[in-house]
């Protein structure tokens, strides 16, 4: 049984329609994904393929398949190990996804690949580079959504989607980080009480990852709130906007708030981990509390070895453009970098 420290009921209940909004809420309904062409998701990488090298880049697009079943395929009709196949980030079964994938062929030639067609999968490109395609490997997905069959008032609609393109969003991490029904936060849970063993390090590096992205999520939750979530507090550690790149305060300045007011950065909650701390003072104490509140997530991703890292409470959709076509459908156009949500731009707007 997992022990006292793991509530099991706050944890799986914090379902995105659960958790605190920045705006004040949806201001309607609508229906997404009524086909797969409705979410349209493009991925661009963070560097240009040299051309030469062992490793085969494909870019893909695929209907009905996730990542995985993407890059099994890949592996076995290349005949290579799992291994050998990379991609830099996973996309949504019930899309139309374009992203790259790499496969490790030394000595296969480039046009055994680009009449290779499946079921739900088309061969775009083909390029070479040196090196396999790791995730995070990516610079940033490009998004078009059509949203059926939208009940919102228009005025209403058009000024939320204009705060949010000035204010950002809350950066939660999105429902399909935790498994169908939350059903991956209940399984961390008893992994780290030592109730369910876990084989593989696939499964294993999920439920870690899995645990670390709910405890951010709390974290934010909390924040938003209190109403700070987008403003400097006392020894907050602030991020650069576009990069991953922060530095500590201690006591926040005025141009350190008239910057985090500009977009220019960003406060950050800590991927709980080991090391030391990069907050003090009041930003501190939001995330020691984590580790009262929660000892057994806590605690079990130190246990693993888990290096802290840290992520924007805020979250700006890039080239944010929406317009209204017949039949109440709602076309959402942006871009996200690599590590931000859809879903949790949409929350903010309706019910879906």
């Amino acid at each position: 049984m997992p022990d006292p420290g793991f509530p099991v009921a706050n944890c799986s209940g914090l379902r995105p329609n659960d958790l605190p909004y920045a705006h004040g809420g949806p201001i309607g309904t609508g229906h997404l994904k009524s086909v797969c062409e409705d979410f349209v998701v493009d991925e661009s990488l963070g560097f240009d393929c040299s051309g030469q090298g062992e490793h085969l880049f494909l870019r893909i697009e695929k209907r009905g398949l996730n990542t995985e079943d993407v890059a099994r395929r890949l592996a076995r009709f290349g005949r290579v190990k799992s291994r050998d196949v990379g991609f830099a980030g996973m996309k949504d079964r019930h899309a139309v996804a374009r992203q790259w994938l790499s496969v490790r062929l030394p000595q296969v030639a480039d046009k055994h690949w680009t009449d290779w067609h499946e079921e739900g999968l088309e061969v775009l490109e083909v390029r070479r580079h040196s090196r396999k395609l790791k995730r995070g490997s990516l610079a940033s997905n490009g998004f078009r959504i059509r949203i059926r069959n939208v009940d919102a008032p228009s005025l209403k609609l058009e000024h939320l989607l204009d705060k949010i393109s000035r204010q950002g969003i809350p950066n939660y991490y999105g429902p399909q980080r935790f498994g169908w029904g939350g059903g991956n936060i209940d399984e961390a849970g008893r992994f780290f009480s030592g109730s369910h063993s876990v084989k593989g390090r696939y499964k294993k590096g999920l439920l870690l990852s899995t645990a670390r992205s709910v405890l951010f999520n709390i974290l934010l939750s909390r924040r938003i709130e209190d109403g700070n979530w987008n403003q400097a507090i006392a020894g907050d550690a602030l991020m650069f906007e576009g990069s991953n790149s922060y530095f500590r305060t201690t006591v926040v300045g005025p141009n350190d708030s008239y910057r985090v007011a500009e977009g220019e950065l960003h406060p950050t909650g800590v991927l709980w981990g080991t090391g030391s701390n990069e907050v003090s003072a009041r930003a501190l104490e939001y995330e020691e509390r984590l580790c009262v509140d929660y000892p057994l997530f806590c605690r079990g991703l130190e246990e693993h070895c888990v290096v802290a890292a840290r992520r924007s409470f805020r979250l700006f959709p890039q080239k944010l453009q929406w317009h209204i076509e017949p039949e109440n459908v709602l076309v959402l156009e942006f871009s996200l970098p690599a590590g931000g949500y859809a879903t949790s731009v949409i929350r903010e707007i309706l019910n879906v």
